[in-house]
């Protein structure tokens, strides 16, 4: 099992970073066989989509943007398992998650597997996921994943105060558990 984790957030080592972590070491302990990879989209170089359309109407049927989302569209094909961390910024995802996400515009959506599964990990400062925007977050990653025919098996959203309490590894175990459901 192939997984690809995204790290939304630009601050690489903040509560979204040590939820995605403990979800990442939750899971490798369920599956032992996972191969996991990591992205950190803020040390990379990803331009927001033009809306050219070139990937759609063009021979080679591809993005003509030369960034580093050329490297990571090969590793989106190949996972299993799509993992997609971001804190909340003013009701919704950060940037640089939109701005990956944006780009899969570019796919030849026949191409990405039905049976690829999409989590969402988000954290934020708020009470829940209503009153901080989480929802949002949720309600566009559900569009995307009906759009494309993958299968989003669950939203796990944390205050920013419980991304540290011990108990949160065994909500996180529990959660995994859906992924084999």
């Amino acid at each position: 099992m192939k997984v690809l984790a995204v790290l939304g957030s630009p601050r690489r080592s903040k509560n979204t970073a040590k939820l995605l972590n403990n979800y990442l070491d939750e899971l490798q302990m369920k599956f032992e066989e996972a191969e996991i990879t990591q992205i950190f989209v803020g040390d990379g170089s990803i331009s927001p989509c033009m809306g050219c359309s070139t990937c759609k109407t063009s021979s080679e049927k591809k993005c003509v943007i030369d960034d580093d989302m050329q490297k990571y569209y090969p590793e989106i094909l190949e996972c299993d398992i799509l993992v997609l961390a971001t804190p909340v910024y003013w009701f919704n995802m950060t940037t640089q998650l939109k701005s990956f996400i944006d780009r899969f515009y570019a796919f030849d959506y026949s191409k990405l597997s039905s049976q690829k599964k999409v989590v969402l990990l988000t954290t934020f400062g708020a009470a829940d996921k209503v009153l901080s925007g989480a929802i949002n977050i949720e309600n566009s990653i559900t569009g995307i994943t009906q759009f494309l025919k993958l299968d989003f098996v669950h939203h796990i959203g944390v205050t920013a105060v419980d991304v540290t309490l011990a108990g949160i590894n065994t909500m996180l175990s529990k959660k995994i558990d859906e992924i084999v459901s």
